[in-house]
């Protein structure tokens, strides 16, 4: 007597997805400049209102002019005379050169050289641009300088030529998550390979519900970073590439309540969120990130056939190729307490084994084959 059964799928999948995270604030170190008579100048930049300088050159959304600003503190040792302002600078034309939809300006492993714009205002005192800006900096590094020039506020008609070193902040790292129908729970563990900071946490996000292939809302939340303070972000709403249709980024930015804890005030809070996700069960192209969960088809149920040997029985199998195929035994078909002899995997079809012949008067076979 032959038969087989077939087992009920269960378990969720689990997935991994690449994630860049990277801010559209530079942090600037002190910059050193020397003025037309060779005086010795030093320049600190600074986002926060309140006093301390946090060395950000964030990005410059409402002026329009120019990508970046901040406030500045200026001063020389020996006169000891100091002044403060406001500073915009223009990072140099965008360039993607390796074509994923990001400046190369704000990707480590691109090099970046190239002009741009600026102004300038001392406080209650003068205005005028900023000349010959200049950016260098080398694939695979963080780091690079910004050339610029300042009017000298002691001596009129004379500049002050500053180099200053700034510094790219970048995240990479691993996004695990569950695919569904309607929304999308996974957790990120993300690295800064220059400073070794990491941020981890959960991301849950929920697809539109009249583009929900292409287009998906991300939730409130927060992360920990490696000093262990919370990092909490905002909404925002995350787009499919049609270019780079593996790649998701935020359709405005990735803001953060406060990206510099350490600081009094809120700051270097506006960043870009990259996920690419090249994972594709069903084939269809649409990444399993958004895609509906897959769930693979049940192993073809085998079917048997049973012939004597010269000393034996041949059991033939036709089955998927793959799949384990669990071979079970009963003396007596009311009991239920089938035994597993040996557990094979086709790989012919059909296939043939030896069984030997039955020390039993009766003997039953069957077929158990589990889902992936």
């Amino acid at each position: 007597a032959l038969g087989s059964v077939i087992a009920p799928c269960s378990g969720a999948q689990t997935n991994i997805a690449q994630v860049r995270l990277f801010s559209l604030s530079l942090q600037c170190e002190r910059g050193r400049g020397v003025d037309t008579i060779g005086f010795e100048w030093f320049l600190n930049m600074t986002t926060l209102v309140l006093g301390g300088f946090n060395g950000e050159l964030s990005p410059n959304f409402l002026s329009g002019t120019t990508s970046h600003s901040s406030f500045f503190y200026l001063w020389n040792d020996f006169f000891g005379e100091s002044f403060d302002g406001g500073i915009e600078l223009d990072m140099p034309f965008p360039t993607d050169a390796n074509g994923n939809g990001f400046a190369d300006f704000f990707e480590v492993s691109q090099s970046v050289s190239g002009p741009g714009a600026g102004t300038c205002t001392f406080y209650g005192y003068l205005s005028a641009s900023v000349a010959n800006v200049f950016w260098a900096r080398d694939a695979g590094s963080s780091r690079g300088m910004m050339y610029y020039s300042l009017p000298d506020p002691l001596f009129p008609g004379g500049t002050i030529d500053f180099a200053q070193p700034f510094e790219l902040i970048e995240y990479s790292g691993l996004l695990w998550y569950t695919p569904g129908s309607n929304t999308i729970h996974g957790t990120v563990q993300l690295t800064n390979a220059t400073t070794l900071d990491t941020f981890s946490g959960p991301v849950h996000f929920i697809k539109s519900s009249t583009n929900r292939f292409n287009v998906l809302l991300l939730q409130p939340g927060a992360w920990t970073n490696g000093m262990m303070q919370e990092m909490a972000f905002l909404h925002d709403a995350f787009l499919r590439d049609p270019d780079w249709p593996t790649n998701y980024y935020n359709a405005s930015w990735f803001e953060f309540k406060d990206g510099q804890p350490i600081t009094a005030e809120p700051d270097y809070r506006y960043w870009i969120l990259s996920i690419d996700d090249t994972n594709d069960a069903d084939g269809d192209l649409i990444p399993d990130f958004s895609d509906d969960p897959f769930v693979p088809p049940p192993p073809r149920q085998p079917a048997l056939s049973l012939a004597f040997g010269t000393t034996n029985l041949l059991l033939t199998i036709s089955g998927d190729p793959g799949p384990v195929h669990h071979l079970q035994q009963i003396t007596s078909l009311t009991s239920t307490n089938w035994q597993t002899f040996l557990e094979l995997v086709l790989t012919n079809d059909p296939q043939t084994i030896s069984l030997p012949l039955p020390a039993e008067s009766s003997v039953f076979w069957r077929v158990l084959v589990p889902p992936p």
